[in-house]
């Protein structure tokens, strides 16, 4: 079944929504430089969550938005942002959208960091203006103690955990051979450099740089798809006790 709202017809649309189904992920991330993979990591990575557990639980999608608030990698080719007055506009207008197509709740399925507070913001916004339910993941944060669980340490910008997720995904995307030492480098909550003076961005002596073993990577792409479904229906099961109030 077709569950990308972008590829059905709209006369689709009307027979699934509300009715049918209720719920729909909005994948949203931005372009940035991410080591040795692709500069739109921070979007395909959310695609891919989205449609698993859209599958999974029985909802729709959206088609995804791909440009955010890039700000310390911004500087390296490829790496493109918005402000964020602009991008929290855009996002809510979109979730109008969805909510006037016949969605109850919305799940953003959020791909990169400089993008959290603005859309944690846009939940209760959104709520407050339309009653629309709206839950924001933010996936590689969600899943902190799973990547520690399953790689036996912390994660990192385009490291273990993101890079780990490309090479399941889309293996042709990870440039192992592109790997420099001085890619790597070990983020200071003290110090503030732009450009940040690495790709890779660690936050633990000896932890997090990317692997490359892609039967791991399978693995670990599962437990994550896993964790964030666990997480809705926990969510899901709360929210029904709202319905109607």
């Amino acid at each position: 079944m077709e569950r990308n709202i972008g590829r059905l017809n709209w006369k689709e649309i009307k027979k699934l929504v509300p009715g049918r189904i209720d719920t729909c992920i909005l994948p949203v991330g931005t372009m940035e430089a991410h080591g040795v993979t692709a500069t739109g990591t921070d979007i395909i990575i959310p695609r891919y969550l989205s449609d698993k557990i859209a599958e999974k639980l029985d909802f729709l999608t959206a088609p995804e938005i791909p440009y955010g608030i890039t700000h310390s990698l911004l500087p390296y080719p490829g790496s493109i942002s918005v402000d964020e007055r602009t991008f929290g506009e855009y996002v809510h207008g979109v979730l109008i959208g969805l909510k006037k197509t016949g969605f109850k709740r919305v799940i953003i399925m959020n791909g990169h960091g400089g993008n959290n507070r603005v859309l944690d913001d846009l939940a209760f916004r959104i709520y407050r203006e339309t009653g629309l339910f709206c839950a924001v993941i933010h996936w590689w944060v969600l899943c902190s103690e799973l990547t520690k669980e399953f790689f036996g340490e912390t994660g990192a910008h385009a490291g273990v955990d993101e890079n780990g997720m490309i090479l399941a995904i889309a293996p042709e995307l990870v440039k192992e051979e592109l790997l420099e030492e001085d890619d790597i480098y070990l983020y200071s909550s003290g110090l503030r450099a732009v450009p940040i003076p690495g790709s890779v961005i660690t936050y633990k002596e000896g932890e997090g740089a990317p692997r490359f073993n892609r039967e791991e990577a399978m693995k670990f792409s599962e437990k994550v798809v896993d964790c964030i479904a666990e997480h809705i229906i926990r969510v899901l099961k709360g929210w029904k006790k709202l319905d109607g109030l």
